[in-house]
């Protein structure tokens, strides 16, 4: 990444505004990826694997301004796997679906 400190600070605040359930997230373009859209910038959590986790600023256009990598930085990787499962429940409604789950196996 361009600017390290920058972007761990930008996920720092990512992860707690996501974990106070404060943003909309979509699944994202590329595979295992969800994005956050803010009125001029998005941010994009990507799983690529083998614990390489990816967060990408982009601009308007879709270019990627910068990016915060724990391939480059281990010490972030708990950091973005949050962000990441926090993502993916949140567009796969997981409470809402294991509260239907639930309520089946209560009724059974």
């Amino acid at each position: 990444a361009m600017n390290q400190s920058r972007m761990a600070e930008l996920a720092n605040q990512l992860v707690s505004s996501a974990r106070r359930g404060k943003l909309v997230w979509k699944e994202g373009l590329q595979r295992n990826s969800y994005v956050v859209r803010m009125p001029e910038v998005s941010l994009t959590i990507v799983d690529k694997g083998d614990f390489w986790l990816a967060l990408e600023l982009t601009n308007q256009q879709g270019d990627v301004v910068d990016f915060l990598s724990s391939f480059d930085d281990r010490g972030a990787e708990p950091t973005l796997r949050e962000i990441y499962n926090i993502a993916r429940r949140s567009v796969l409604n997981a409470d809402q679906n294991i509260d239907k789950a639930l309520e089946y196996l209560r009724r059974v």
